[in-house]
C-alpha cells in the first residue's frame, strides 16, 4: 500500500486535498490559481507531504494539456464571431491552470495518503466515538479487502514473470506483447488470487469475525489535537486565500 508519508492523521491530507480542489476549481484567473497552489504547497510541506509526486504527475500531464489547450482554442476561435484570439486564449488559460493545479494537488496528496491508512483512520474514529454500525464496518472492511486483492494480483504476475524467466522465456517488450501476455494469463492469475481470498474468508469465519460489534482495530490511526489544529488551519488559510481573491 505504500508507507505513510505524513506524521498527521490521514484525514488531514485528505481535507487539504479536498479544500485545494475546491479552491482551484473556483479560481477565476491564472493568478488566483497560482496563489492558491502556493499556499497549498506551503501547507503540504508543513504536513510532511512531498510535492515531488504532484510535480511528476504535472510533467506527465502537461504535454497532453497543452495539446488540448491548442485544439480547444482553435475550435473556439473558428466557432466564435469576431472574438479576439488573445481573449479566447486568456479564457482557456484559466481552464488550463485549473487542470494543472488539480493534477498537482491530486499527485501530492496521493503520494502522502494511502487508502488503507484512510480506512484505518475511519475505523479508529468509529471505535473512539463508540459508533456501533455493522453496515459501516462491513463497508470499510469490504473496501480494505478489495484494496488487498489488487496487490495479490500484481504479486501473482510478478511470480509468473520470474518463473518464465527461469525457464528461459524472454519477457514481453512491446505494448502489444504486454497486452497479449497479461490477457492470456489473466484467468489463472485471478483464480489463484480468488483462492487466497477464499482462504482469508475461511480464516475470518473460524475466528468468528463479524460476531462482535465494534470490531478491534489492528493498526489504529489516532486523531489528536495536532490533527484538529492542522485541519482548522488548512481550512482557514485556503478559505482566506479564496475569499481575498
Amino acid at each position: 500500500m505504500g508507507a505513510r508519508a505524513s506524521a498527521f492523521n490521514p484525514l488531514v491530507p485528505l481535507l487539504l486535498g479536498l479544500a485545494g480542489i475546491v479552491c482551484v476549481s473556483l479560481s477565476a484567473s491564472v493568478y488566483e490559481a497560482a496563489a492558491i497552489l502556493t499556499v497549498f504547497g506551503a501547507l503540504a510541506s508543513v504536513l510532511g507531504l512531498k510535492l515531488s509526486g504532484g510535480l511528476s504527475a504535472t510533467r506527465v500531464m502537461l504535454p497532453w494539456a497543452l495539446a488540448f489547450f491548442a485544439v480547444h482554442v482553435g475550435f473556439t476561435q473558428l466557432a466564435s464571431n469576431g472574438i479576439a484570439l488573445a481573449q479566447t486564449a486568456l479564457a482557456e488559460s484559466v481552464v488550463l491552470a485549473r487542470l494543472m493545479g488539480l493534477t498537482l494537488i491530486l499527485g501530492t496528496v496521493r503520494g502522502g495518503l494511502t487508502a488503507q491508512g484512510l480506512i484505518d483512520s475511519l475505523k479508529t474514529m468509529l471505535d473512539r466515538l463508540n459508533i456501533r454500525s455493522r453496515w459501516a464496518e462491513d463497508f470499510l472492511q469490504t473496501v480494505s479487502l478489495t484494496l488487498a486483492f489488487i496487490p495479490h494480483v500484481q504479486t501473482e504476475y510478478t511470480e509468473l514473470a520470474r518463473f518464465h524467466r527461469a525457464l528461459g522465456f524472454s519477457p514481453p517488450r512491446t505494448f502489444r506483447q504486454r497486452i497479449t501476455y497479461y490477457g492470456s494469463h489473466l484467468a489463472p492469475v485471478l483464480s489463484r488470487s480468488l483462492d487466497r481470498a477464499q482462504q482469508v474468508g475461511a480464516v475470518m469465519a473460524l475466528r468468528r469475525y463479524g460476531q462482535v460489534i465494534p470490531r478491534g482495530q489492528l493498526t489504529p490511526e489516532i486523531f489528536t489535537w495536532r490533527d484538529g489544529l492542522a485541519m482548522a488551519g488548512t481550512t482557514m488559510l485556503l478559505g482566506a486565500v479564496l475569499w481575498l481573491m
